[in-house]
């Protein structure tokens, strides 16, 4: 009969097993391991004998969580060793350090993040290493909160050990535990797992249940595999329906499946079992999209794609999200920044290195095509993580390479093919050539390319980007600043374009309007892809004189060719003393302010435009100082009604620009106005707005309209959804977490 009875357990534990991990979820156990000690050994149960034997029982069931209970220091610390893809929380509940047992919590790394963690005991004093009541010893409760990487989802486990002696303790121990978990997850999804002495019949079980908290595994899974109890004290014969150690779940689980597992290993021609307690596992599914615990009247789900489908991940730019995410609690926030600030590397960024060097093609989003200064100004944000992550600095370098390799083919072009392709816009009268997208000239699109550089040296230290390639794109970009002068004459380049839109095309047969040669440099087009009116566009300029300078101080210092860089800091000079003559207006209401286009002749543009760089973002890219009188007068000019394109509406206030046209505000333009601003209520008011206009999508749009957040232009638009993941971390990195979170 003893035989047979082991041949039957045998034959449940290959049922148990083989259902148990053919389903999909997450696999979660409470195991208690069983402290280490002499009599077991005696007994031919050690320690030495059953880690094994636990390990495998473990990967056998391909366990996602583990609620461990008794394990020592020593026995955490092999299990650690054995379980390499694994991590564990807990402390020794006698110190709170290492001293007695733990009750921790083993997670799979690769599957989960944890988010943050912590310990409180079983007693009065739940704060400090402590016993109360009629318990026998000290006992701990370890949690965790945990991110599942591919779908975002959040959840907390709970893991303790209820005393063995003290009814009251137990008792009361229920009580504290789920007033803590209410206080902790609040409305979160949660799993309690544990030894709780008790069985189903007892005070403290019914304690758990009647809290409308939380729900036994055992009593929802429509399959549940129990041959026995959960405690077999090492016999195998030992029978029993009890069962102590229970795995409780919120509401916002269903369990396919609940089984104890009594699977026996072989000593010495002997069967045993791995601990006195058998496992206990669950399959459980989640119910997506859930609700997060800072908004519970909304649902929100990552809008991310999935893992497999991400063009390039980072380590680094994943651990970033986990830690701005820990910290925020408006979950509306963090929903949009997790969807948002890896857009670029998700869907835009192709990395692909060409004979052994990095080479890395960026497109805008929705265009297939690579726009230096979207490119530049999309990876951006991710430079001061690449020191710590050595694969997004090789993407970020491949970049920079490509960049250089764009201004080689043309340094009058802003758009270029992944290879020699053509475009819809081969029909231009321009100098096109196969490997252009498009051909209009924009003194930003050399600069971001500078920008970045820049950056990338001064965070990662080097400066292998700055080869033979650097310096001829510095020559290149001289002679075009230069030729742009207009100093003799109109220069080799000319645009026009068959269109029904004005500023699609170059008037005076691809020219544009007259200039003067003053030491300014004619930009044909504006950042928003859209043909000056007066081609000295300030911004630009300004952008150009720290663009100049940067090259200068890279040449000096790593490539030693001080004759260009004495170069870029003359033209830089020139450029910088000509704006301070022709480039501002003292304006009767504003005092002096900066014009956003001149032409030389006394003429001005009083206006800005949305796109970077603008009046209003040259504090952001450091081109003036913040604290300019002339640049602060003229950020009050741009965020009013005497700007033609400020728009003011019942959904929200911002500038737009002739490219999309009357009553379309950028949401960049009020990122700008938030990078920029030094008032907490000012910052607070432009979050609120880029929350409130997202258009329930979780993403940055190009535009959308200032009575109706649901008419926006461009759904998939990279540069601005990174651009908003960078603006959460500037925030979070000064201290003004409370302000985001006060957000409505």
């Amino acid at each position: 009969m003893k035989n047979l009875n082991i041949k039957l357990l045998c034959l449940v534990c290959i049922m148990t097993g083989n259902a148990l991990a053919q389903t999909a979820g997450l696999h979660i156990a409470s195991f208690n391991v069983r402290y280490a000690n002499n009599s077991d050994v005696r007994a031919g149960n050690a320690w030495k004998d059953r880690c094994p034997e636990i390990v495998s029982l473990i990967r056998l069931y391909d366990m996602d969580v583990i609620g461990t209970q008794e394990g020592l220091e020593s026995q955490i610390n092999d299990l650690q060793n054995a379980l390499s893809d694994y991590a564990y929380i807990g402390v020794g509940r006698g110190d709170g350090i290492a001293a007695d047992e733990f009750a921790a919590i083993f997670y799979k790394t690769e599957r989960f993040r944890l988010l943050r963690s912590d310990n409180f005991w079983l007693s009065t004093t739940p704060n400090k290493p402590s016993k109360s009541w009629d318990a026998a010893l000290n006992r701990i409760c370890t949690w965790g909160e945990f991110e599942e990487k591919d779908s975002g989802f959040r959840f907390f486990v709970f893991n303790l050990h209820f005393d063995h002696a003290g009814e009251t303790a137990r008792q009361n121990s229920a009580e504290l535990v789920v007033n803590t978990i209410q206080r902790i997850a609040k409305n979160a999804p949660v799993v309690l797992t544990g030894d709780f002495n008790a069985d189903q019949s007892s005070k403290s079980y019914q304690i758990i249940t009647a809290s409308d908290l939380l729900q036994d595994v055992f009593e929802i899974a429509p399959t549940v595999y129990a041959p026995n109890g959960t405690f077999n004290s090492f016999s195998l014969t030992h029978t029993s329906k009890q069962r102590i150690d229970h795995i409780f779940v919120s509401k916002h689980f269903s369990a396919v499946n609940y089984g104890v597992l009594t699977n026996i290993y072989w000593k010495d021609q002997t069967p045993r079992f791995p601990s006195d307690h058998f496992p206990i596992l669950t399959d459980l599914h989640y119910k997506m999209p859930f609700i997060l615990p800072a908004d519970n009247a909304k649902v929100y789900t990552s809008n991310r794609p999935e893992k497999a489908k991400r063009l390039f991940v980072s380590q680094a730019v994943e651990e970033k999200i986990a830690a701005v995410k820990k910290v925020l609690t408006h979950a509306k926030l963090a929903w949009m920044f997790e969807n948002c600030f890896p857009n670029t590397l998700d869907t835009t960024v192709e990395y692909k290195p060409i004979n052994g060097e990095d080479d890395t093609f960026v497109i805008t989003g929705d265009i297939h095509a690579m726009w230096l200064r979207d490119s530049g100004a999309q990876v951006y944000p991710y430079v001061p993580l690449a020191k710590h992550d050595e694969a997004l600095k090789k993407m970020l370098r491949g970049v920079i390479l490509r960049q250089l390799k764009c201004i080689l083919i043309d340094p009058y072009a802003n758009a270029f093919n992944y290879e020699a392709t053509g475009s819809e816009w081969q029909s231009d009268r321009t100098k096109m050539k196969p490997e252009l997208h498009e051909r209009k000239w924009e003194i930003d699109s050399l600069c971001y390319v500078i920008r970045l550089a820049y950056y990338y040296w001064q965070q990662t230290g080097d400066a292998s980007v700055f080869g033979k390639d650097w310096e001829n794109a510095i020559r290149l970009i001289l002679k075009t600043f230069k030729e742009q002068q207009k100093k003799n004459g109109w220069g080799p380049y000319t645009f026009a374009r068959k269109t029904d839109r004005q500023f699609d095309t170059m008037s005076n047969d691809g020219k544009g309007n007259p200039v003067k040669p003053v030491g300014l440099i004619a930009s044909a087009f504006r950042p928003s892809d859209d043909a000056t009116i007066y081609q000295f566009l300030v911004p630009s300029n300004f952008f150009a004189v720290s663009s100049l300078r940067k090259s200068a101080e890279i040449l000096t210092k790593v490539n030693h060719r001080d004759d260009l860089a004495q170069q870029c800091s003359a033209l830089a000079d020139e450029v910088y003393d000509a704006l301070q003559q022709y480039a501002t207006y003292n304006h009767p209401k504003y005092g002096t302010i900066y014009a956003y286009e001149v032409d030389g002749f006394g003429n001005r543009l009083l206006s800005d435009d949305s796109n970077v760089p603008s009046l209003l973002a040259m504090a952001y890219l450091g081109d003036v100082a913040i604290n300019d009188p002339i640049y602060q007068n003229t950020r009050r000019f741009v965020w009013s009604e005497d700007n033609p394109y400020f728009f003011k509406g019942k959904a929200g206030e911002g500038i737009g620009g002739p490219h999309i046209g009357f009553d379309m505000i950028w949401h960049m333009s009020i990122m700008m106005k938030a990078f920029t601003a030094q008032d907490d209520d000012e910052i607070k008011a432009c979050m609120q707005m880029l929350i409130d206009t997202d258009a329930d999508t979780g993403f940055m749009h190009e535009s959308f309209h200032k009575d109706n957040p649901a008419k926006f232009t461009r759904k998939w638009f990279a540069w601005q959804n990174t651009l908003f993941g960078e603006l959460v971390i500037k925030l979070v990195d000064e201290g003004k977490t409370d302000l985001l979170n006060s957000l409505r």
